[in-house]
């Protein structure tokens, strides 16, 4: 259903929209329009057939293994997570009553819209990913920070793991992120941190916007995750 126009949010308080809770952000729509996905925009009845399809693949994937199974053959792929593991949600995630198949929006064809250097640049980083030492592995397989960016900024939906607290003070708003344990802290109307301190997930500065708190992350360190 539509919310309300005239919608305000209950105050904590000391009078600010009360945003406090365990919330989640699991959904079957991700950041780029993925195979099967029919467009950005879907139908009603294209969104159900995606919903079925994944509940389900989950359903069979989450069967018992058969204990008589023969080992993998040489050099194939073991496999990973089973169903039992995942938890990306049931349902496409809706904007304005719209069925998406992507968050991005624009441009149509739901991809994040690369420049060729920049996509180059990406290229060559993931070639350039060792996992010969510590220090070298991705610092989200490494578990330091969430991968796929779910905690932050922007924090996306991944495969399982997606649910957030959000607890509020006068002067900062903190999200605990469920994997790994992040807390983004929002300081709200805060002072930029020195040019040289450059958070992993930003530097978060809040104000409120009616019922909207919004957020400003600033300059971000670039790591790969």
């Amino acid at each position: 259903a539509v919310a309300a126009a005239t919608y305000k949010a209950p105050r904590t308080w000391f009078g600010a929209p009360d945003l406090q809770g365990i919330w989640t952000n699991g959904s079957l729509t991700v950041l780029e329009l993925q195979p099967g996905m029919a467009r950005v925009k879907m139908t009603e009845a294209e969104a159900r057939a995606v919903e079925q399809g994944m509940a389900q693949m989950m359903a069979a994937d989450a069967m018992p293994t058969d204990p008589d199974a023969p080992a993998p053959a040489k050099g194939s792929d073991p496999g990973g997570y089973n169903a039992a593991w995942l938890d990306p949600g049931t349902h496409l995630g809706r904007v304005k009553g719209e069925y998406r198949g992507a968050w991005i929006t624009e441009p149509a064809d739901g991809k994040v819209p690369y420049s060729e250097k920049g996509r180059a640049d990406m290229q060559a980083l993931l070639r350039a990913r060792s996992f010969d030492n510590p220090e070298n592995r991705p610092i989200g397989e490494r578990c330091l920070v969430g991968f796929g960016s779910n905690s932050g900024p922007p924090m996306l939906n991944v495969l399982y793991n997606n649910n957030y607290q959000i607890q509020q003070a006068k002067d900062s708003v903190a999200i605990l992120v469920e994997m790994p344990h992040d807390v983004r802290l929002v300081r709200m109307g805060g002072a930029r941190l020195p040019a040289h301190v450059t958070p992993w997930m930003g530097d978060s500065i809040g104000r409120w916007e009616g019922e909207t708190l919004v957020v400003d992350a600033g300059a971000l360190k670039r790591f790969d995750s």
